[in-house]
């Protein structure tokens, strides 16, 4: 489906291509994307089959837009224009990539609301084509039975598996927006500073609200020096710790931090034990702040191959 997408943004005859360029698309989230349709699942037959496929047939003029957003459900995707590039956000399971907590919000303020239980349906009619009855539409009843149970009662939901010619991709699409209805009943809004201005559509997140779990776990600190040289670390506010437990302070930096390889780690042909970094120099063993040198000129290739992040990975600043 990634791939058919990737065509009718390019193709000048019947796509886009006269308006948008290669330049235009984010190809590298396409081709993940692309990766993560072609991974074998179950049939539901007893064999497998690859996770998404698209078999599209436009016969008719359409708007642009509405002709891209139902491609992009074909692979469970939204679309979004950032930076000049057009990107596809698939839904699928990833890690968070960030933590807000109070310490990091406008006011320490989450706001929750939730959905209407006449919105979380059990019962999801899709809409499909089944190609041993000459690609005629059919419809596919998926059911949650528990919750159906649970409730005592059935709210449907009809729902178009676009491009899909597989009982078992359809069965899949059901499955999800029945997930969907009864997993995601919440939804927080906040404000945060520039700090988060990298966080796309489709970035998981975590919150760590400490007025609603009763728990703090995270904050803010600062650091500072007195006249004896001790580090001293001020915390954002008041914290009450017991004397008979360990604590351990851990601290994220803004932007990657790496250190620079030890000795004796494979790293190439560089055996220089001193490095010099954007005007600084560092030993092996140092810790960097790579971001201090985003905007200040990228290290030549030598030194980017002498640095390593926290998992022993070669790190490119």
């Amino acid at each position: 489906p990634a791939w058919v997408f990737y065509d009718i943004l390019t193709n000048s005859r019947y796509g886009l291509g006269t308006w948008l360029i290669h330049e235009d698309i984010d190809k590298y989230a396409l081709y993940r994307i692309a990766k993560y349709c072609d991974e074998e699942v179950p049939n539901g037959k007893g064999g497998t089959e690859p996770r998404f496929r698209a078999n599209i047939y436009l016969s008719k003029k359409a708007e642009t837009y509405k002709v891209l957003k139902d491609m992009a459900t074909t692979f469970r995707s939204i679309l979004y224009w950032s930076e000049g590039n057009i990107i596809p956000v698939v839904d699928q399971a990833k890690d968070p990539i960030y933590n807000f907590t109070k310490g990091n919000v406008i006011n320490g303020i989450f706001k929750y609301e939730g959905t209407g239980s006449k919105l979380r349906s059990n019962q999801v009619a899709v809409t499909w084509n089944n190609p041993e009855n000459d690609y005629v539409p059919e419809v596919l009843l998926v059911e949650d039975r528990e919750n159906i149970v649970k409730t005592g009662k059935i709210i449907p939901e009809e729902a178009v598996a676009f491009g899909c010619t597989s009982m078992g991709q359809a069965t899949r699409y059901g499955r999800w927006k029945l997930w969907t209805a009864i997993n995601q009943t919440e939804v927080v809004s906040f404000k945060t500073a520039i700090n988060a201005t990298f966080i796309s559509p489709g970035d998981i997140v975590n919150i760590q609200d400490a007025d609603r779990y009763d728990i703090s776990y995270s904050g803010r600190v600062s650091n500072t020096q007195d006249e004896t040289q001790e580090l001293i670390v001020k915390l954002d506010r008041d914290v009450t710790l017991d004397s008979n437990s360990t604590y351990t302070l851990s601290i994220l930096v803004d932007g990657a931090v790496a250190h620079l390889a030890q000795d004796g780690d494979d790293i190439g042909d560089n055996t220089e034990t001193e490095t010099k970094i954007g005007g600084d120099l560092y030993k092996r063993g140092d810790i960097i702040d790579t971001s201090l040198y985003l905007s200040n000129g990228l290290p030549d290739e030598e030194e980017a191959s002498d640095i390593k992040d926290v998992n022993n990975k070669i790190v490119q600043i």
